[in-house]
């Protein structure tokens, strides 16, 4: 089956915002008297923030009597402040990508991030005009390593979820697209080799050059 529709996720791949996120969550748990050691992070990158929360709460690292949705909706104002005010880096080759697969494939992205965090983050990073579809983690059930999203993105394109190749750069990024029956590449921006190996092609950075592989495929 001939690939039709390109799918990226977002934070990590696309924009350097793993960090961003992980200012917010340290500035809200500040206020609130918390402090979690820099280890817990790196293990959550591409988790979506309800199951963050829940596995801090399982952990008995954060209260459990914390209301999920009042503190996500919170950390949530606070990126896009901090997004707003130091500004959206991009990675190298990622205009590029865009520019080679927009005349070429159908494009969407498929973020675990808030709704309202993709809108900001990809308008302020100058990349919304690229894409027709933005799914978010409010748009389905199961957020990512569940497939809802890549299942969603897919039918929003018009496309069978074999027509479709997804760009990630986390576990459970890979492992959500590989659970919709897509295949899927695996950029190291984020995690090792090793934790990205059901990724169907692992490389260092996007270019145009991944796009010409996927074409001779």
């Amino acid at each position: 089956m001939l690939i039709k529709g390109l799918i990226f996720d977002m934070d990590g791949l696309l924009v350097d915002t793993e960090g961003l996120h992980v200012i917010a969550w340290k500035e809200l748990f500040r206020e609130q008297g918390i402090k979690l050691d820099s280890w817990v992070y790196p293990d959550y990158a591409g988790v979506a923030d309800n199951l963050f929360l829940d596995s801090l709460k399982d952990k008995g690292l954060i209260p459990t009597s914390w209301e999920t949705g009042s503190i996500i909706a919170v950390k949530t104002k606070k990126l896009i402040s901090i997004a707003e005010k130091e500004g959206v880096l991009l990675f190298p080759g990622v205009k590029e990508i865009l520019e080679f697969a927009c005349t070429r494939f159908k494009i969407a992205v498929a973020s675990n991030s808030e709704r309202d965090i993709v809108s900001a983050v990809l308008k302020n990073a100058g990349l919304a005009g690229y894409f027709r579809f933005a799914i978010s983690r409010n748009d389905v059930g199961n957020p990512k390593p569940e497939p809802d999203i890549y299942l969603e993105t897919a039918k929003k394109m018009g496309l069978k979820p074999c027509e479709c190749l997804v760009f990630e750069d986390s576990e459970v990024g890979v492992e959500s697209a590989k659970k919709a029956g897509m295949m899927c590449v695996a950029i190291t921006t984020t995690c090792g080799q090793d934790k990205l190996k059901k990724a169907d092609h692992v490389y260092a950075r996007l270019s145009p050059g991944i796009l010409k592989d996927i074409l001779k495929w």
